[in-house]
């Protein structure tokens, strides 16, 4: 049984909207006025590329099917080539398709992997099963069919609550090989929540994106930038920037519970930057969070 367009739809998390192309579909995880606002911002052109990955998109619904297969093409969407489709039944981990296990050699971060046209199947086992299907965090993605047993029973699966996430490298998923294992998706399964993912590696607190609103009121948002403002920016530049992303997020979700993450460690971390100390940005977003009622703080390191 070949899964339509609108099947496809009902099963999707993670996902703003839905691409129809002729080859198959794309899954964007920003809405189209965020894609724009990467599309325009010249200065940094590789964050458009990495805010077309799918990472946080996954497909989650019951199914008495024994089998699941897809096909499709991956292609470039960060420095990171390797790439995961990982299975879990049953909340359990049971398979993962990727570019990677094959390779005789540990994967670095400079690896370089084949991408391209793909084909996979999953065995799913007998009987119904929640199936969670974790989509790649590093590539783009281009999805031709899905396949499920003929005569098969497909449910969609509704989590409880809403996670929007914010932040750079690490929140978008970074260097996890395993789709599954980012921390974001973790966080999300720990809190039965649908996690959109807004995270960009390399990305700065950016106020215009705090102001951009989604078709849903998040019940919870994180927020974990600092580190790229430390290595790249000055005091006064990230100061204001936090501030300001703070203050329009409040505009826009002013019922979400909102936690603002200050970095983890990083290489370096005791040196001073153009920005000063490292512990200094931690100490910013301490005081944004301070400010208002509506932040909680966790410190990261």
């Amino acid at each position: 049984m070949k899964l339509n367009l609108s099947q496809i739809k009902s099963v999707t998390c993670g996902a703003e909207w839905i691409e129809e192309r002729d080859a198959g579909v794309v899954f964007h995880r920003f809405t189209r006025e965020q894609e724009r606002l990467y599309q325009t911002r010249k200065k940094e052109s590789m964050f458009f590329e990495k805010a077309l990955s799918p990472a946080g998109v996954k497909f989650r619904f019951r199914t008495d099917s024994s089998v699941l297969s897809l096909a499709g093409c991956v292609t470039s969407g960060c420095t990171r080539t390797y790439y995961s489709f990982d299975l879990l039944i049953d909340g359990k981990f049971k398979a993962s398709y990727n570019n990677f296990s094959q390779c005789p050699f540990e994967i670095g971060t400079t690896a370089k992997l084949p991408l391209g046209d793909f084909s996979c199947s999953f065995d799913l086992g007998q009987g119904e099963k929640e199936v969670c299907l974790y989509f790649p965090w590093s590539q783009q993605v281009l999805l031709r069919s899905v396949f499920l047993e003929d005569g098969a029973s497909l449910t969609p699966v509704v989590p409880k609550r809403t996670l929007l996430c914010y932040g750079d490298s690490i929140t978008q998923g970074y260097d996890a090989l395993f789709s599954a294992n980012t921390y974001v998706a973790r966080l999300a399964r720990e809190l039965d929540a649908e996690e959109y993912n807004k995270a960009i590696g390399g990305e700065v607190f950016y106020p215009e994106l705090a102001s951009e609103g989604e078709d849903f009121t998040p019940d919870l948002i994180t927020v974990a930038y600092g580190t790229n403002d430390w290595s790249k920016r000055p005091f006064s530049e990230f100061r204001k920037d936090c501030f300001a992303f703070f203050e329009n997020l409040l505009k826009t979700f002013p019922s979400s519970s909102v936690f603002a993450v200050t970095p983890i460690w990083r290489k370096g971390y005791e040196n001073d930057s153009s920005c000063g100390p490292f512990s200094g940005v931690g100490d910013v977003i301490a005081e944004a969070a301070a400010k208002w009622d509506q932040i909680t703080y966790l410190s990261g390191f």
